[in-house]
């Protein structure tokens, strides 16, 4: 099967990821001056996103069972947060990366974060209009979509 631009395929556990604007969503929202948030906005905005996912437990365990380490990668700021879900709860962000390898990331730009966290724009929305990439398995993709 054919790939476009932007898009990535592997099947069989391995990742995946769908990028249906190829960049050009991006490309506007710079030229219509769109604002960045900085570096401390986005830390707190990511804090929240995980200390609400770690106070709905039962949630978390059911739609991640096993450990998994997420990764939130912000371009415009050169910057990445590690976080990690393991037996329903869900670890502080942080610049540190854990042992091992990344299971789940989120590219998307620090404006396009805390629109997200704040609930202006929704996961499957951002997602399907190239804001946000997301790189890992499909079954992790799922998972993360029911808890976003």
């Amino acid at each position: 099967m054919a790939t476009r631009a932007g898009q990535r395929r592997r099947l069989a556990g391995c990742p995946v990821w769908y990028n249906p604007s190829g960049g050009a969503e991006r490309r506007r929202g710079r030229e219509e001056g769109t604002r960045l948030a900085s570096k401390p906005e986005v830390e707190r905005q990511l804090a929240a996103l995980m200390a609400r996912l770690d106070g709905n437990e039962a949630n978390v365990r059911s739609a991640i069972p096993s450990r998994k380490v997420l990764r939130c990668v912000v371009p415009d700021l050169n910057a990445a947060w590690f976080s990690v879900v393991e037996e329903g709860h869900v670890s502080p962000p942080t610049e540190t990366s854990p042992d091992g390898p990344a299971d789940i990331t989120l590219t998307l730009r620090s404006d396009d974060l805390v629109d997200l966290v704040e609930g202006r724009v929704s996961f499957l929305s951002a997602f399907t209009s190239g804001k946000v990439r997301v790189d890992a398995s499909i079954v992790d993709l799922l998972r993360l979509r029911s808890l976003l």
